[in-house]
């Protein structure tokens, strides 16, 4: 099983000063045992709020309530690319979203500049197709292979 460990970590002495796991959950509800999750970008805004981007291989809590722009995520893929949103204590996850709606994906990049946060990543081919949830797409659907996406999102 794979899980993320996120950390701010003073540049003077390494040492940990805040610090967090992420990683989803077996049961819809987001409770019970771990099921996994990687993160495979991180940044950093002024007010010191902490972005990562990865995939998760169980429910995000709530995710029942998610949607992008009035439009609920689907039922969980298998791999669900996601973004995240911690408050400069890290102790709050302010953010904590994903695009799919019928296609597994994960999320490999992400930047935060002047009150934006921008996500990239890949929808792999699995055979089964599917689609991630678009807002003002310059392409709508998936081309069938693998797929390059990317969105922006103002930031908390």
């Amino acid at each position: 099983m794979y899980s993320a460990f996120l950390a701010r970590i003073d540049p003077t002495t390494g040492a940990a000063l805040k610090a967090t796991w992420l990683t989803g959950r077996e049961d819809q509800d987001g409770t019970g045992r771990l099921a996994g999750g990687s993160a495979y970008a991180i940044a950093a805004d002024a007010s010191g709020q902490v972005y990562a981007a990865g995939t998760v291989y169980g429910y995000m809590a709530n995710r029942a309530q998610l949607s992008i722009e009035g439009v609920p995520v689907g039922a969980w893929t298998g791999g669900d690319g996601f973004a995240l949103v911690l408050g400069s204590d890290m102790s709050q996850r302010r953010v904590w979203t994903t695009w799919t709606k019928t296609a597994e994906a994960s999320f490999y990049a992400i930047a935060v500049r002047g009150g934006l946060a921008a996500v990239a990543g890949a929808m792999p081919f699995s055979g089964l197709g599917g689609d991630l949830i678009t807002v003002h797409p310059i392409q709508a659907t998936s081309a069938g292979s693998i797929d390059a996406f990317f969105s922006v999102f103002p930031t908390p």
